[in-house]
């Protein structure tokens, strides 16, 4: 049934005054046809979008809510908590609702504070019930990698172990039909071991060939009798895992100090078809990097990168490409697509690179500089055009147009006045590169961290050239909000008033926080505060010759 446009704030405003209290009768608010409608827009319960609506209400304001708000809302009655617990449940569980805590050893609902997620806004402002639905996952992969995110989420204590079972639960029944997913289902495992299972998998795709037993069992559950009994049909070998042969135990470890793993037999079943359809032939100028082994990453821009970014992502977009190079070939203009990503170091130009080749479905070719520049002359302008050929040859091999990668820029380097050999070679290097850059068919995107000193013969060459800069403020709100979803909005501000950030010690400052926490118990806001210090203090001061993440 299509959606009625209505004005849904204003009707979920209708919802926050009707139930305060509870002053008007629920059957009166639920038979408005409006209410109705909402009810069907989110497919949710009504006690479910009396917490919602309360919740639109305080993320407009910018005001964080807990138990005891709705509580309030409802008469202060404790009475009201278990509907209010099982409507927040609900909501976690589709999505709209993000809990956070400010104690990562707090998993309780009770103890934290919410808010809704983005798309839930999106949603109502734009009348689009497709921004609620989550895409189910379209391979094994996708699924392993979506599992991944629900078992982060619950150590940051987002939700608890009920919840992250039937998240799990949703992704399984909903994800397309493969043969990983049919072979696991002939075993009848309950979801808790499948959830134990997925974490083992996880494990070994990530090349952690063990898991740690202990620690996905108190993810998996709260109570500490039933956390018991996992552990224990483990050890004593009555799990369904161990009996069907799925995982075995490390014999040798200690107590609460045990590890799993999967068997061959798992192995062969989950990952063997992976590795024969990616066995492809190795490239001695470049190393291939797959879309599905690119993690998924929240990267936010400054309005005017944004717009090119945009632009480029639906340039390369699978529907758009082909479209686009066909008209290209019938104006009689060059197919080939080059894009420089320039700009300050940590601003996003790997991570974009990434990204688009991740949302395009593309392989990246990345170009290995280093075993190019070779030392022996003459082989240089060999390896040059070995690039294009190898590039091309593996194109044959993909289904859509891979992205030729240069992360570094220093092949593109200016040509020299010849005093020596070693000049020729090198304006040399740079004829060809020029040449084969000219009649380029494929998609290529450089990244550099001064384009100044590029060749200006090769400015032509690029198509689309980004400008990355420094975030700005709102950009490094947004970049220290997703990286730290549990600190406050007062504390985050209080870090950009003090420092500048780039989105690379964004990442360098999340790592050391997250390793802190496990070392020791600190006081989380200012350890955060003190690492943002630490970090800025030490790329102010020192010039280290790495590249950063971003």
């Amino acid at each position: 049934m299509k959606n009625q446009d209505f004005n849904k704030l204003e009707w979920m405003e209708y919802v926050i005054g009707g139930s305060f209290g509870n002053t008007i009768n629920k059957e009166e608010i639920v038979n408005k046809t409006e209410v109705k409608q909402l009810l069907q827009f989110f497919k949710i319960t009504y006690d479910e979008l009396v917490i919602l609506a309360l919740l639109v209400d305080g993320g407009i304001r910018q005001e964080e809510q807990g138990i005891d708000s709705f509580l309030e809302h409802f008469g202060g009655s404790i009475r009201n908590l278990k509907n209010i617990n099982n409507a927040l449940q609900g909501l976690i569980s589709k999505r709209y609702v993000i809990a956070q805590t400010k104690n990562r050893l707090s998993k309780t609902l009770i103890k934290q504070t919410f808010q809704v997620d983005e798309k839930v806004y999106e949603a109502l402002l734009t009348n689009n019930t497709t921004l609620l639905c989550k895409k189910p996952a379209e391979n094994f992969v996708e699924l392993l990698q979506l599992i991944q995110e629900l078992i982060d989420k619950r150590c940051e204590g987002v939700f608890d172990a009920d919840t992250l079972l039937k998240l799990v639960e949703n992704e399984l029944t909903t994800a397309k039909k493969c043969i990983e997913l049919d072979w696991l289902n002939n075993f009848n495992l309950s979801i808790v071991d499948k959830t134990l299972f997925f974490c083992t998998a996880i494990n070994y795709f990530t090349n952690e060939s063990k898991a740690d037993l202990e620690y996905y069992i108190k993810q998996i559950e709260d109570k500490f009798t039933k956390q018991k009994a996992i552990r224990e049909k483990i050890i004593n070998k009555t799990s369904p895992l161990i009996t069907n042969e799925l995982v075995v135990k490390e014999e040798d470890g200690f107590a609460f100090d045990e590890f799993i793993e999967l068997t061959q037999k798992s192995i062969t079943a989950l990952f063997e078809k992976q590795k024969k359809e990616k066995k492809k032939k190795s490239y001695s100028t470049a190393t291939l990097l797959y879309p599905d082994a690119i993690l998924d990453e929240n990267l936010f821009y400054n309005p005017s990168e944004w717009k090119q970014i945009n632009t480029i992502e639906k340039v390369l977009s699978i529907e758009k490409h082909k479209q686009i190079i066909d008209h290209l070939e019938e104006n009689g203009l060059g197919k080939g697509i080059s894009i420089l990503f320039n700009g300050f170091s940590g601003t996003g130009k790997t991570a974009t690179a990434k990204r688009l080749a991740k949302l395009t479905n593309r392989a990246l070719f990345c170009v290995d500089v280093e075993k190019i520049v070779d030392k022996w002359m003459g082989d240089s302008e060999k390896n040059v055009k070995k690039i294009f050929s190898e590039y091309y040859e593996f194109s044959k091999e993909c289904e859509h147009t891979p992205i030729l990668f240069f992360n570094e820029d220093s092949i593109f380097s200016k040509r020299v006045l010849v005093n020596q050999s070693t000049d020729r070679s090198h304006n040399s290097m740079q004829n060809i590169l020029l040449e084969e850059m000219e009649n380029f068919t494929g998609i290529s995107i450089v990244t550099s961290n001064n384009a100044d000193k590029l060749d200006p013969a090769f400015e032509r060459r690029f198509l689309y050239k980004v400008e990355f800069e420094k975030p700005n403020t709102t950009t490094q709100f947004q970049l220290l909000q997703n990286s730290f979803p549990n600190m406050s909005i007062d504390i985050i501000n209080q870090a950009i008033n003090n420092y500048s950030f780039t989105g690379g010690q964004i990442y360098n400052i999340r790592k050391k926080y997250i390793m802190q926490c496990i070392l020791e118990e600190n006081d989380l806001e200012s350890l955060f505060l003190n690492l943002c210090q630490e970090e800025i203090k030490i790329t102010t001061s020192t010039k280290i010759g790495f590249g950063s993440k971003l």
